[in-house]
């Protein structure tokens, strides 16, 4: 079965579709059960560190995790954003650790930034630890497969008193004073079954272990509020936040920092859109519910690898059918250079927006703040 099949495969599965034909059912029925022995695997692991039958690391400053339960984005990257900002506004020093997915360095511990300005960018870096630090100059960015690694050097040399651990939610040998977890808002729990049988990580029992549950992309605060009360009927003891994806403005790639044009349509005209992202007919529907004309659109892989000769021949493209750029999202753009394109390249500014204050959240950071003090 090629690759094709096989994600159209997971995609009727993942969906409640009905299976075709007895090789189809069968199908089903392997990937069931392969997902509910992965499951159950990783329910021991998880009990053999709540036993202390197997060893955290714990760090010497409050370390606040944020994860998810499904494959997929839901979102970490705007909350890790929204986190520093506020853990800055609080006194802290933070520091952002995560695994460094798919990158090119092969160190233990790579430092994407330092807080002082010297970066590492795609491929070395991984995407979304670029992304943070272009965002965060003054926070540094530290990935680690063993994320305790990066953890102990975030304090040793660079004096973090705060650390946010991206996508940390299944790494259990680090300790953590704050579990944070996403879910999306649309379909917290998918078809309620682990990978490959469904969308999780694990089993949704895991999610008595998280501290809060934020639902991420949420349409609106009715939307909302109705799968909020669907998750405190599974989880009455926990707090769930709502919240949403907003443009805040485009920037233009090259421009520098004060390269944006504001809100509304980055350029007048039509576009040529791509990206790599997990879903990315999410930012196609975005842009088109903004206004913005498309001339083509291309959807690739999540992570892709950009190349300057097929963004070139994009760029070729967009000019033969009347566009006037190219947009990309943010992460992709921490991977492409201005000069491969001979139309300006754009990128909306996406952050974090709760329909209300988070005060569980404020008030739990402020509490690590005030613990600090005192230590």
């Amino acid at each position: 079965m090629s690759r094709e099949g096989f994600s159209r495969l997971l995609e009727k599965l993942w969906s409640g579709t009905a299976a075709e034909g007895p090789a189809e059912r069968m199908a089903f029925t392997l990937l069931i059960g392969l997902g509910a022995a992965y499951g159950v695997v990783q329910a021991m692991r998880a009990r053999a560190y709540e036993r202390g039958w197997l060893n955290g690391w714990r760090a010497p400053c409050p370390v606040v995790s944020i994860g998810n339960l499904a494959a997929g984005g839901t979102g970490k990257t705007p909350l890790t954003l929204w986190l520093a900002q506020r853990s800055l506004a609080l006194g802290f020093s933070p520091a952002i650790v995560s695994r460094g997915y798919r990158q090119g360095s092969r160190r233990p511990v790579t430092v994407v930034s330092d807080g002082r300005g010297t970066r590492l960018d795609p491929p070395e870096a991984a995407d979304e630890a670029a992304l943070l630090a272009r965002r965060l100059p003054g926070v540094p960015v530290l990935t680690a497969p063993r994320r305790p690694l990066g953890m102990a050097r975030a304090v040793a040399e660079f004096h973090a008193d705060l650390l946010l651990l991206d996508d940390g939610f299944q790494h259990l040998p680090a300790r953590r004073d704050l579990d944070l977890v996403l879910l999306d808002g649309n379909d917290p729990l998918g078809n309620g079954r682990v990978l490959p049988g469904g969308p999780l990580r694990e089993f949704p029992s895991a999610l008595r272990r998280a501290d809060g549950l934020i639902l991420t992309r949420v349409a609106s605060p009715e939307a909302g509020e109705e799968a909020k009360r669907r998750l405190h009927a599974l989880f009455p003891d926990k707090p769930v936040m709502l919240c949403q994806h907003r443009w805040t403005g485009w920037r233009r790639l090259g421009a520098g920092a004060d390269g944006g044009n504001g809100e509304g349509a980055p350029f007048e005209g039509a576009a040529l859109a791509f990206c790599g992202l997990a879903r990315p007919e999410e930012f196609r529907r975005s842009l088109e519910a903004r206004g913005v004309p498309l001339v083509g659109w291309i959807p690739l892989p999540d992570h892709h690898d950009y190349r300057r000769e097929e963004v070139a021949a994009w760029s070729r493209q967009a000019r033969s059918l009347g566009a006037r750029g190219l947009i990309c999202t943010e992460k992709d753009v921490v991977k492409l250079d201005p000069s491969w394109s001979d139309l300006p390249i754009h990128y909306p500014l996406l952050d974090l927006a709760f329909f209300e204050e988070p005060r569980w959240l404020l008030q739990r950071l402020q509490a690590l703040a005030e613990a600090n003090l005192r230590s």
